[in-house]
């Protein structure tokens, strides 16, 4: 269903605790290898402290609200050889293209 805002509704987003994400691959009923590889994240704005003399950094907030959720599965190319080179490369090229887009 897609729903039409006015310019001064405010988009409502579920919070990451709300979020019910989950990914899982099979090698199908002719394979005997599971070549497909998938990956489930979120993006958002992070400070990382590499020293800091603060007594209790662990309660700065450093994670922002999410940008992003991020999908990705890439089927194995089934019987090919190094169809599960493909499918990683595949994965970990969108993966560093969509952290590569956030500086």
């Amino acid at each position: 269903m897609l729903a039409l805002m006015s310019e001064t509704a405010t988009v409502i987003r579920p919070t990451d605790d709300e979020l019910d994400l989950f990914g899982i691959t099979h090698q199908g009923k002719v394979r005997t290898e599971n070549q497909d590889h998938f990956l489930v994240s979120t993006v958002h704005p992070q400070v990382v402290i590499h020293g800091t003399s603060l007594p209790h950094p662990d309660k700065l907030p450093l994670r922002g609200t999410r940008f992003a959720t991020v999908l990705i599965l890439a089927d194995g190319v089934g019987g090919a050889a190094a169809g599960s080179e493909a499918a990683r490369l595949a994965t970990e090229a969108v993966t560093r293209y969509v952290a590569s887009t956030m500086r």
